[in-house]
Order: structure tokens, then sequence, then C-alpha cells
């Protein structure tokens, strides 16, 4: 999703976010699929998780869009709570402290570096201009 905002430096600037409807999307899907598996051990869902969070990430790691990964980040943590109080009656009494604990030796993945948009719009343009461009110069014909 798009819109209006501005810079550090105070300029407009047009900036992206996740759209709503696509995150309670994604929140839905790893609920069920969290539900999906119920009876599997953690040793095989956990780095699925881990896996899960690094994709979307990778997908939606864009200027300006750090609040909502932070959101599904936060999300999947608690559901990760709920899927581990839900496995036996053991579970229900599984604590926020005792789950930090948890999350400690099995971290979740934090979103990395943000993929900035614009300088690869203008490194994509000096590519296809190539370096020393002259916007006047003649274009040879391609033949194919």
């Amino acid at each position: 999703m798009h819109y209006c905002g501005t810079s550090r430096s105070g300029k407009f600037k047009l900036k992206r976010r996740t759209s709503a409807k696509k995150f309670r999307s994604q929140i839905r899907e790893l609920k069920d699929w969290f539900r999906s598996k119920l009876t599997t051990p953690h040793s095989e869902v956990w780095p699925t998780l881990v896996r899960k969070l690094q994709g979307h990430f990778q997908c939606y790691n864009i200027n300006d869009n750090w609040e909502m990964l932070m959101k599904f980040r936060e999300a999947a943590r608690k559901l990760g709570l709920c899927w581990m109080r839900r496995r036996s009656q053991k579970g229900r009494n599984l604590s926020w402290e005792a789950y930090g604990l948890y999350l400690e030796r099995h971290p979740l993945p934090n979103p990395g570096q943000i993929t900035d948009l614009i300088a690869m719009g203008s490194a994509k343009c000096c590519q296809v201009r190539g370096v020393g461009w002259e916007p006047d110069a003649p274009v040879a014909p391609v033949g194919f």
C-alpha cells in the first residue's frame, strides 16, 4: 500500500507498507498452519516457523515497512505461545517468562537490512543506460 509522508529531512516522500488486508490474511494463514501442526514435534515446527518468518521478511522488507514487519513477528511470537499451550495439559501452564526462556534458546529472526527501492531504481537506470550515458546521443539500431 502506498501513502504520503515526509522523509527525515522533512521533504515529501511516497511511502509503502503492507496492506491491512494482506496482513490479516497472512496472520490467518499462520494461525491455520499452527493449528495443523498441533501433533508435530517442536524440533520440526520451530525451524519451519523461522524459515516462514525469514521468507516474509525477504518479501516485505522495503522502505517504511518496518512497523508491519515487527507486527508480523510479534503475531508469530504470540501464536507460537498459543500453539505451545494448546499442545498438551502441561503446556496450559506455560508462562510468558518460561516462553521467553525458550525464545532465548530458539530465537525468532529479526528483519534484516531494508531494501531501498529508491536506490535500486536509480541503479537499474544507470545499468540500462550505462555509465556516461547522454540523453541526446544517437541510439544504434538493434537487429534480430
